[in-house]
């Protein structure tokens, strides 16, 4: 739907009263130091990397008047809605899904002469590096026509975490990559337009740490830990860890401290990964190998009994604990209870058994995508519906989604350090 004059004037009047208010909080609490966006003549698209939930207002703090495409999970409580809606207008996306309309409404605004900020990860990262972005992004920014603005955030990782609890003061930073005008983007190929957009917001808190040493103060540095890494590096355990206030610790006695300044310290012996990213991506290759044996024991009719102590799926539960909340979301953007029960996982798919002994299945051939939506709720599409598993707070959801991308061989590889 169309902007009206008034509403725009409504928006950049509420822009310019909020930004001195959100550039003081921005500086004390997250010590937050940007590049304005400067000189850019009409219509942009500003892309920039994902890894804190303030990123738009630190984009926006750096930029003229503009919309930003905005994940439709924050839209499911009415007030915040409404507020949102009136004041703001961002367009929504959902998690899980590609949405046209989506696509359609930025292409209007755009026309309108409204610049755009897109976050093309569609996603914050779930290992501390940039995360993959959609192939289909610079064709898409080819044929909006608008220049395009590349805006790189850094620190914000160690800030907050995905997994973790409240804010680790340290430092964030915003600077302007690049401003390619819609001119230059014409000869461009979308390969082209891709690889700049990766290049440009590709981030590693690890290179910016092994070079500055930045701490990021915490009173519970390792608080969440479990909610990302489910996999033991010492006994290859899986969903045997917890965590503290400072270490994480699995039931065989390993423990690693996370230190303030994002690494792992041996805590009971020597410590395995020193990194969060190392340990994370070797998890979710270990998980790769295990799955593959496990695939190729079922493809000669061997039964998990037969291969004692290996890798089951079968009915594979991730915690002793896996009591969750299924919710499907209207074409209101509400959010409504379905029901509650224990959350199982198979090579088939998903399944939800209450204590009455109602059940609902959800067949990973007919989901797309599944998403993570915060720390650990998920969210996607099945059957023409759409839905939400809301867990515990300390509930990991990432090996169910890892397991998801195996059995559906999504392509879940690493980025390359150089990218």
């Amino acid at each position: 739907m169309a902007l009206t004059e008034k509403q725009v004037r409504r928006h950049k009047w509420v822009v310019r009263i909020a930004k001195p208010i959100f550039r003081l909080y921005m500086k004390l609490a997250f010590n937050y130091r940007f590049e304005p966006i400067k000189d850019v003549e009409g219509p942009m698209i500003v892309v920039a990397n994902h890894n804190c939930d303030l990123d738009p207002v630190m984009v926006g703090l750096a930029c003229p008047h503009m919309y930003f495409v905005a994940s439709e999970h924050i839209f499911r409580k009415p007030m915040i809605a409404w507020l949102l809606e009136r004041f703001l207008a961002p367009i929504a996306r959902r998690k899980g899904s590609v949405d046209a309309s989506t696509v359609m409404e930025i292409r209007s605004r755009l026309k309108a002469g409204h610049s755009i900020a897109i976050f093309p990860e569609g996603n914050r990262s779930l290992d501390g590096r940039t995360g993959l972005i959609h192939p289909t992004t610079g064709k898409l920014i080819k044929a909006f026509g608008a220049t395009l603005v590349t805006y790189h955030l850094e620190g914000g990782f160690l800030t907050t975490p995905r997994w973790g609890f409240g804010i680790r003061k340290g430092r964030m930073t915003g600077r302007c990559v690049g401003v390619y005008p819609k001119e230059e983007l014409k000869k461009m190929k979308p390969e082209e337009i891709l690889e700049l957009v990766r290049k440009d917001l590709y981030e590693d808190p690890y290179i910016t740490q092994a070079k500055e040493k930045i701490r990021f103060r915490s009173k519970a540095p390792a608080r969440g830990l479990e909610t990302a890494l489910y996999l033991c590096p010492h006994c290859k355990s899986i969903g045997t860890l917890y965590s503290t206030k400072r270490e994480i610790i699995c039931t065989c006695g390993y423990r690693a401290e996370f230190d303030e300044y994002g690494y792992f310290e041996a805590a009971s012996e020597e410590v395995v990964f020193h990194t969060y990213t190392e340990w994370y991506l070797w998890q979710q290759e270990e998980i790769a190998k295990l799955y593959a044996a496990y695939r190729d024991r079922k493809s000669v009719g061997q039964s998990d009994a037969q291969q004692a102590g290996e890798f089951s799926l079968d009915e594979f539960c991730v915690f002793p604990n896996n009591e969750v909340c299924l919710y499907e979301v209207g074409d209101d953007e509400r959010s409504r209870p379905v029901m509650g029960g224990m959350l199982k996982v198979s090579t088939e798919g998903l399944s939800i058994v209450s204590v009455g002994g109602e059940k609902r299945e959800f067949a990973f051939k007919e989901i797309p995508e599944i998403s993570l939506c915060g720390r650990n709720k998920m969210a996607f599409i099945c059957d023409g519906g759409y839905y939400e598993i809301k867990t515990h707070k300390l509930f990991n959801s990432r090996l169910i989604i890892r397991l998801y991308e195996l059995i559906n061989e999504k392509n879940a590889a690493p980025l390359p350090e150089n990218q």
